[in-house]
């Protein structure tokens, strides 16, 4: 407190941890605040003043909704900082190339995703905008692509990641207009749903990996034999999930683990 003003902060609760994030220029005497809030003045002074605070608090809300993974001090960071400029056009490299270099807690997998996705549409139509994405333009991209030899899976892939920065700059940034059709979901173009075949051991031939003996005393051998059996008989962790975990993930006869595939999920968290 200073000149009997107190700063007026936001309160983030995360899992038990709580974090004030004052408000900038935001501070106020109790009889201010009094006026401000309580009385709920309408005066222009105090109408600004509750408009810049609930912008702030919004700005919270959506960095927090961003995160996959929270982390009060990036969090804080994140918060404080300057946006980036958004996209002054709606030519979707553009818009890609913003989501890719911008979205927290983008994997560098998904980053290369996303840009094969737009390698693949800017190769297939270049300069494309927004207002070129349209039913049509998708069926006609999807046919082109068929023919051309590409998996059903890898054209689907393109369209989820279009589609994911198409509702980005819709519904979080609002720098596409509201007149724009929408070309994706109920009466539009519906993204397949596809399901690749995995080819996996039968129950006999998983057997005669675990009955296996015939090493010829090759330690390397058997200990590789054993590390699969693990991985096996630990609902099929993969080798990521193995080198990280310790002794004290040993609790109680349990071995309690994250998977690495979905330790970024927010239901996880």
């Amino acid at each position: 407190m200073k000149d009997n003003k107190y700063n007026l902060s936001v309160r983030v609760c995360h899992k038990g941890n709580v974090l004030y994030l004052p408000v900038p220029n935001a501070k106020l005497t109790e009889n201010q605040y009094n006026q401000v809030y309580v009385r709920e003045a309408m005066d222009e002074g105090s109408i600004k003043f509750r408009e810049s605070v609930n912008e702030f608090k919004t700005r919270c809300e959506r960095i927090y909704s961003e995160m996959t993974v929270y982390n009060p001090k990036r969090f804080r960071e994140l918060v404080y900082s300057k946006d980036k400029e958004l996209p002054k056009t709606l030519v979707i490299k553009d818009l890609f190339d913003y989501y890719i270099e911008n979205y927290e807690g983008i994997t560098l997998k998904t980053r290369q995703h996303f840009r094969l996705s737009i390698n693949k549409l800017e190769t297939f139509q270049p300069g494309l905008t927004v207002h070129d994405i349209t039913h049509d333009f998708l069926r006609h991209f999807d046919l082109k692509q068929q023919e051309a030899g590409l998996s059903r899976c890898t054209i689907d892939g393109v369209f989820r990641n279009l589609r994911r920065v198409i509702n980005y700059f819709m519904l979080e940034k609002k720098t596409i207009p509201k007149t724009y059709e929408y070309p994706f979901g109920r009466g539009g173009y519906s993204i397949k749903s596809f399901f690749g075949r995995k080819l996996v051991l039968r129950n006999d031939e998983i057997q005669k990996v675990v009955d296996f003996k015939d090493f010829n005393d090759d330690k390397e051998m058997e200990y590789s034999r054993n590390i699969w059996l693990f991985l096996y008989r630990a609902n099929g962790i993969n080798f990521a999930d193995l080198i990280r975990m310790r002794w004290d993930s040993i609790q109680g006869g349990y071995l309690i683990f994250f998977r690495k595939k979905t330790q970024s999920t927010r239901k996880n968290n």
